[in-house]
């Protein structure tokens, strides 16, 4: 992985979303400012099913998109960004943002919020540990090298790729912001690799563009 610096722990509305959940159901929905995301329900948690891909906070006020190389290493602020600034490739993937806008605490649909480091930690033992929990999250298709258990709670962790002075991995790694501060300089996250079944967690700089889960309590 290149220069990411990420160090591995050994109209302007309210937005207005329709959520239906059944106890044990996977295929749940959600919408919110226009797109549909699957929710899956774990023992503690119900999750969005897909990455995050809002171009606005909650209240409809739009987050600043960032479309160059140059941009983006400078930026100072909230920001989202394309993988390569492809529309295509966000349609699939979702957007990456950095950590001034996870911190805002507005990206996510009233009552959801991103997914903590504890949230994170609780995902993994519910899926058996770090150890296996990347294989069991990690979607069947895109990833370039298939070290696959199967997906069985329909996830669908994509590789997503990250964005630091540029955008880098696509197809073979993919990482997540959590909510959760480390220090005044990082913050936890998630990462998968293609050839790793591990759930990693990590700790990030606040300048990388990561892929975003929402959460809700039960």
């Amino acid at each position: 992985m290149k220069n990411d610096k990420i160090k591995t722990r050994i109209p302007s509305v309210i937005a207005i979303f329709i959520l239906t959940i059944f106890p044990g159901c996977v295929g749940s929905r959600i919408s919110y400012h226009g797109k549909k995301y699957g929710v899956i329900e774990t023992d503690k948690d119900y999750w969005m099913a897909e990455n995050l891909s809002t171009y606005n906070y909650r209240n409809g006020k739009a987050i600043p998109l960032i479309t160059s190389d140059s941009a983006w290493i400078m930026v100072d602020g909230p920001a989202c960004c394309r993988y390569n600034d492809s529309d295509s490739l966000s349609a699939i993937y979702g957007l990456l943002y950095n950590w001034e806008a996870v911190n805002t605490g507005k990206l996510c649909p009233l009552g959801w919020h991103v997914a903590t480091d504890r949230e994170w930690l609780d995902l993994g033992e519910f899926l058996g540990g770090e150890n296996r929990a990347g294989g069991r999250v990690k979607s069947s298709d895109l990833w370039k090298t298939k070290e696959i258990n199967g997906d069985d709670i329909g996830f669908r962790a994509l590789p997503a790729g990250y964005r630091r002075n540029s955008s880098f991995d696509l197809g073979h790694s993919s990482v997540f912001w959590t909510s959760t501060s480390a220090d005044s300089v990082y913050v936890w996250g998630r990462r998968l690799d293609e050839r790793s079944n591990r759930l990693s967690s990590t700790l990030n700089e606040k300048e990388n563009g990561f892929s975003v889960r929402c959460v809700r309590k039960k």
